[in-house]
């Protein structure tokens, strides 16, 4: 698990969270009333009812402005309930906090990354540290169910920066956990690179990876050398958000490289369209199994 908060006065955001979770999944429910150490936080799963057990755990996490109203079912995501269904393992969708960082729900990804930083992990660094650690807190809670040593992170949009961010910082603390993580939409930010960008929610009057102090968004990659390792699945169109400007698209084709250069594992996958179409749910979830089976189990 990743370390908890002990002592750790976490400031106020501006605005209080208003939780949305739940999911007319019948597999699905919302699990709630936990706190980040700012705010109330709630996440939704769909648990497949006749899945052998324990299963292993997919996290989506939404883009900006998103939330786990419906987890599995509506929205970019959708056909991971079915998915779910399927291959037998359990889907937890995360919500960002609602109407703090702008309208709908986004994601605390820490905006100073640098060479001299690494990827941010720790409690006092974001309040999802701390949310993904009751999230797991509350699956570990039912070992009969719930296969906590196979994670595997997805997203679209600021939720792929989401599937990155967490990724890679519950593989320092559980190596062996964690083998893949999967991106549309979102890939590599680098410090004047040229790309388009949202504002950064933590210095809005720059992009990420722009402001005096950032360099990367929203990680820094590195060479992952244990056993497991840890492939990146990289989703996206060409035509991502738009064909005169796919800046998305070239981010992720920036992810791709850059995480091939360091020798690490990477599988691409590049379509036609916009931003979070999706062309094959399976196709990220065969990308995370890797062959293995031990996520794609039927």
């Amino acid at each position: 698990l990743l370390p908890v908060v002990c002592g750790v006065v976490l400031s106020p955001l501006k605005g209080r969270n208003k939780p949305t979770c739940g999911s007319s999944h019948p597999d699905g429910r919302a699990v709630g009333n936990f706190s980040d150490g700012r705010n109330d936080r709630c996440y939704s799963v769909v648990t497949p009812a006749d899945a052998p057990r324990p299963m292993p755990v997919v996290f989506w996490f939404h883009g900006a402005k998103g939330n786990a109203k419906d987890c599995g079912v509506s929205g970019p995501g959708s056909e991971m309930g079915a998915l779910a269904v399927k291959y037998g393992f359990a889907l937890v969708c995360g919500e960002g906090v609602q109407g703090i960082f702008g309208p709908g729900g986004q994601w605390d990804i820490p905006n100073i990354i640098t060479d001299t930083t690494g990827t941010p992990c720790k409690p006092e660094d974001s309040t999802e540290i701390v949310y993904f650690n009751e999230i797991l807190k509350s699956l570990s809670a039912h070992p009969e169910h719930y296969d906590v040593n196979r994670l595997y992170f997805s997203g679209c949009s600021m939720g792929a920066g989401m599937s990155q961010y967490l990724g890679v910082c519950t593989k320092k603390s559980a190596p062996s956990a964690v083998s893949a993580f999967a991106t549309h939409s979102t890939g590599l930010k680098i410090k004047n690179d040229g790309l388009m960008w949202r504002p950064d929610n933590h210095q809005p009057q720059y992009f990420w990876s722009e402001c005096p102090r950032c360099k990367y968004y929203p990680q820094k990659v590195v060479k992952y050398d244990d056993p497991v390792g840890l492939k990146a699945c990289v989703f996206d169109n060409k035509q991502d958000p738009d064909d005169k400007d796919p800046f998305f698209y070239k981010s992720s084709v920036q992810l791709a490289e850059a995480w091939e250069a360091v020798g690490n594992r990477v599988e691409t996958h590049w379509g036609q369209g916009g931003h979070c179409e999706f062309e094959s749910f399976d196709a990220v979830v065969q990308c995370l199994d890797d062959g293995t089976g031990e996520l794609a189990r039927k």
